[in-house]
């Protein structure tokens, strides 16, 4: 934040003084392109330069004004307004001196030539075109200077300026455009021997203090951390201009350049000093200005190379074919625009490694990561972890949007609430939101670093959320699974309680009443009796079946244990079969899925394999039931596509989260082993 202070000349009215300064400024740069832009611009000159100039020189008073408005305290905002409202005074001598000569001919001959020399003055003292953008620089952010260093610069290019424009005026015995050849009332003849040494030095003088202004907030900003490094790093960019338009308007004295370039050089540099301080103090577009010099870099490198490719192919050609030919420039053409596409990613690179090494670190890591997730050489859940690592910030987490709220990296929950010092990044990929950074937030103050980095984690970010999806799905999918396991456990125990229950009892107590009617016939009756006894005999054999069914539902030994019922299950078995199970008990519905699975390999031996025995091994190894049925028959089981037999085995297992291996080689027998977990 700029720093609030007393600013003690006008402080108490800041709202008239900038109403003020606004309307002097508007006021006499309406004049200037009134009276002097017909009269001083040649017919050559591009009409719109002169107003180009005048919106440069109007634009800190009006930007200087609103920031006073909004801050009254700011002292950057009264130091621009001040500073742009002496560059309007220079105008308003040219604008004075104009109306004087123009309106008021008649005038006495003394105020005529003053007029001419006055018109003067804005030409003569150009050189504080240059001194105010470097007292903003100099002055930002709190309006103070920071070290003799600054104060220092400041004055030197102040009284440089002064000296360049007393040199103009004082050294000259003719008066310069607008009204040149008038005699100059200013001029002092002992003076004229000096002015062009003091000219020479001034400007010398002058250019090496802007260069070392550059120097002096290049060193600030080398100190600055966070949003003070941006803002200045605005200012930076804005304190370049003036040395470089310097050295063009020197290059224009001397006739080595268009002085249309300077004036527009020198213009687009208060009007960048300008939006630098604008953007500085209002923090609006304030995190855009890494990535602009970053792509000004890479397009002033590209138009470099394209036009040493051109003039090299166009000379070459002539060389070749002829100058004047055609050919020449159209593959000149060709040339220049095959390398730009070619060269554009390779100065990408080389400008990020040579002035965004951090950013071409982070980039070159996260390309080396995919290559090698692709590769599986490397886990999903590493890029959040890795995104901390080149970013910079251990505290760095990644949070997924899932069905059921936000989730990590590692499958925790999550709340998006960022405390004290942290900020949140949003991750999109496709137009969808895959991803929320949470980070420090000393990284939003390098979003171009923050923006790239992102942007290549994207698509992993993407797959990371699809994992989280999935896997969440899928554990859905098992507990549904297992609910329904469960519902028909408790159904088959239920059909086999009311079987028992009911219609066995029910034959049991029919079977009892017909052998007691059997008995209790007369004697003479006996003809009935063997009719009863094939009665009881179908009740019996009835009962015998429900016993069957109610076994095949869940036999009801199993309420004794596993080892019980497999015991039960030997008994009436053609092939000798060993049982070797321990006597612990699990779940009863872990009891009953490895019971059917050991009767149905069990069955399936003695049906398909001709054993000559069968030998059923169980062990509890922790939280984990294992068994294994295993036979010395023919072999070579094969798994039924449509579910019966093994397949049915199989997904019973899968049913419960076990897992069903089977080893069956032809000639070798058939072993089938399961893995249930218990807990």
């Amino acid at each position: 934040m700029l720093a609030a202070s007393s600013y003690d000349l006008g402080m108490n009215r800041p709202h008239y003084a900038s109403v003020a300064a606004i309307g002097l400024s508007v006021a006499v740069s309406v004049g200037d392109l009134w009276f002097a832009m017909p009269l001083h611009l040649p017919a050559a000159v591009d009409p719109w330069l002169h107003p180009l100039g005048v919106l440069a020189r109007l634009a800190p008073v009006v930007a200087g004004a609103l920031i006073v408005l909004r801050r009254a305290s700011n002292r950057v905002g009264w130091t621009l307004m001040v500073c742009g409202t002496l560059v309007i005074g220079l105008q308003l001598c040219r604008m004075a001196a104009v109306a004087a000569v123009e309106l008021l001919p008649s005038s006495p001959d003394l105020v005529l030539s003053a007029a001419h020399a006055l018109a003067a003055v804005p030409q003569a003292f150009f050189g504080l075109v240059y001194a105010w953008p470097a007292a903003i620089v100099l002055l930002f952010p709190d309006g103070r200077f920071s070290g003799s260093s600054d104060r220092w610069c400041f004055w030197g290019i102040l009284g440089a300026s002064v000296s360049l424009g007393v040199a103009g005026i004082a050294g000259a015995p003719v008066t310069p455009a607008p009204y040149e050849g008038r005699p100059n009332v200013f001029h002092v003849s002992w003076f004229e021997p000096f002015g062009d040494v003091i000219f020479a030095a001034g400007w010398l003088v002058l250019w090496g203090l802007l260069a070392a202004n550059v120097v002096i907030v290049a060193r600030r900003l080398r100190r600055a951390t966070g949003e003070r490094r941006l803002q200045l790093l605005w200012l930076t960019v804005a304190a370049v201009l003036p040395p470089v338009s310097l050295i063009g308007c020197v290059l224009a004295l001397t006739g080595s350049l268009d002085m249309r370039y300077v004036d527009v050089a020198v213009s687009a540099a208060q009007l960048l000093v300008v939006a630098a301080v604008i953007v500085a103090v209002t923090k609006h577009g304030l995190y855009g200005i890494e990535r602009l010099i970053n792509r000004t870099l890479v397009y002033v490198s590209l138009t470099l190379l394209v036009a040493v490719v051109f003039l090299a192919v166009t000379i070459g050609s002539g060389l070749l074919v002829g100058a004047g030919s055609s050919w020449g420039t159209a593959l000149a053409t060709a040339a220049a625009a095959v390398i730009f596409f070619q060269a554009r990613t390779a100065a990408q690179k080389f400008i990020d490694r040579r002035f965004a090494s951090r950013k071409f670190a982070a980039m070159n890591a996260l390309r080396e990561y995919t290559g090698r997730l692709h590769c599986g050489d490397a886990e999903l859940g590493d890029i959040v972890p890795l995104l901390g690592r080149i970013l910079g910030d251990a505290t760095l987490r990644g949070y997924f949007p899932c069905e059921a709220g936000w989730r990590t990296i590692d499958d925790q929950p999550a709340v998006l609430d960022p405390g004290a010092g942290r900020a949140h990044s949003t991750v999109r990929f496709a137009g969808s939101q895959v991803a929320v950074i949470e980070h420090s937030v000393a990284l939003s103050y390098t979003p171009e670093l923050v923006r790239s980095v992102l942007g290549e984690a994207a698509g992993t970010l993407a797959m990371a959320r699809l994992h989280l999806q999935v896997k969440h799905q899928l554990e859905e999918v098992k507990a549904s699974r297992e609910r329904i396991v469960q519902a028909g456990y408790l159904e088959r125990r239920r059909l086999e309680r009311d079987l028992h229950d009911g219609a066995q009892q029910r034959l049991v107590a029919l079977g009892i009443s017909l052998r007691r009617l059997q008995h209790s016939l007369p004697s003479g009756a006996s003809v009935i009796a063997p009719a009863l006894d094939t009665a009881v005999q179908q009740v019996g054999e009835a009962i015998g079946d429900l016993r069957a069914i109610a076994a095949g539902i869940r036999p009801t030994r199993l309420d004794d244990g596993l080892r019980a019922a497999l015991d039960d299950l030997t008994q009436n078995s053609p092939i000798p079969v060993e049982v070797n199970v321990p006597d612990s008990r699990i779940p009863s519905e872990l009891e009953a899925a490895a019971y059917f699975i050991v009767c149905e390999a069990v069955t399936n031996a003695v049906k398909h394999a001709a054993p000559s025995r069968v030998i059923v091994r169980g062990a509890l190894d922790g939280a984990t039931l294992r068994m294994s049925v295993a036979d010395d028959g023919r072999g070579g089981a094969v798994a039924d596509a449509k579910g019966g037999g093994l397949s049915g085995m199989a997904d019973r297992a899968r049913a419960h989260g076990g897992t069903l291996v089977v080893r069956s080689q032809p000639g070798t027998g058939t072993t089938v082993e399961v893995v249930l977990p218990c807990g």
